[in-house]
């Protein structure tokens, strides 16, 4: 084994925490009860699953599963209500490596995308834009 194929093992034994979101716009938003009070928002797109509780799923090209994790609750983006509502999650113990990912939220179909996306918060899912 050469010292490349080494690199390349070790690379892939290591793992990072997926972040992203799902930008729901605000046209499709509305005010939780509670939101004035909590900041908390819900959308339109809840009867869809995209809510906070519902399962984030990360995979490998193959569509095996690799790690999972769920949605936060949904908060406005800004500070005026309404505004964009944001669902973020945080998936753990992700395998590295992999030549690309592919992200599945609710159930939804899958978006790929890449480490670099996942392990920088840059992967973001829009709805109703």
């Amino acid at each position: 084994m050469t010292s490349g194929d080494s690199d390349s093992d070790s690379r892939e034994s290591e793992a990072f925490t997926a972040t992203g979101m799902v930008r729901v716009d605000d046209e499709y938003t509305e005010e939780d009860e509670d939101a004035e009070d909590t900041g908390y928002c819900q959308s339109d797109f809840q009867k869809d699953g995209y809510e906070g509780g519902a399962e984030v799923t990360v995979l490998n090209g193959s569509g095996e599963v690799l790690a999972a994790s769920t949605l936060d609750l949904g908060i406005y983006e800004g500070d005026e209500i309404p505004s964009d509502c944001l669902l973020r999650f945080q998936v753990p113990d992700v395998p590295a490596g992999q030549k690309h990912y592919r992200v599945v939220v609710a159930g939804k179909p899958p978006v790929t995308t890449t480490e670099e996306a996942l392990n920088s918060g840059d992967f973001v899912i829009t709805v109703g834009d």
